[in-house]
């Protein structure tokens, strides 16, 4: 492994480390929006269930119990039972809006890294051919092998080092847009479920 950043000099070296911030934020992302995964349907029927008798108090507490967005803007709905219709809809889309913006944190520290690797890998690729186009020149006809090799080694491996963590970063951003993606649709249900069934409770 030192050998190999050897080879690939600094450029490498920071395409590495970017790389490894890159993973250590998706790990901590995706347990994230694990661990706020719920059967949307079976916790808001136990919610309405308990609603419908009379009882908001133990809603609420059902809802601090439970890990997720969801349960936050079930717990906003509930809290602003009494309200006009605006003001439920108001209150329960500034938890949405509170909530979507802690699940896309630091979102954007994967995208870039997913842009910024194949370009420092470019630099390191120019950096070699540079280092190895001074040593042709330098050389003339006395060049060994062994002269113009690091700065090969530096452009092929700044290259590969590069495009592997853009394939890497670029998998792991999408796989977090995708279960971002699954997170949202379970809230605007959750969202419009609440809304709808306390409108038509409170009729009742």
């Amino acid at each position: 492994m030192m050998e190999f950043l050897n080879y690939g000099g600094m450029p490498t070296i920071i395409i590495i480390c970017i790389g490894g911030l890159a993973t250590y934020v998706f790990i901590e992302r995706i347990l994230f929006l694990y661990r706020t995964a719920i059967k949307v349907t079976d916790f808001l029927s136990g919610i309405t269930n308990v609603l419908k008798q009379g009882n908001r108090k133990e809603a609420i507490i059902l809802c601090e119990e439970t890990p997720g967005p969801v349960a936050v803007i079930t717990r906003a709905a509930i809290a602003h039972f009494s309200d006009s219709r605006d003001n439920l809809k108001k209150a329960i889309y500034d938890a949405g809006r509170k909530e979507a913006y802690k699940i896309e944190k630091r979102f954007a520290i994967i995208s870039l890294i997913s842009h910024i690797a194949p370009l420092l890998g470019l630099f390191g690729t120019v950096a070699g051919i540079t280092e190895y186009a001074i040593v042709i020149h330098n050389g003339v006809m006395l060049l060994q092998i062994g002269e113009i090799a690091p700065g090969i080694f530096k452009a092929i491996i700044s290259t590969i080092t590069g495009l592997a963590v853009a394939i890497i970063t670029s998998v792991e951003y999408n796989l977090l847009i995708m279960r971002m993606d699954k997170l949202i649709t379970d809230m605007e249900y959750a969202a419009l479920e609440m809304e709808t069934f306390i409108i038509n409770l409170r009729k009742n």
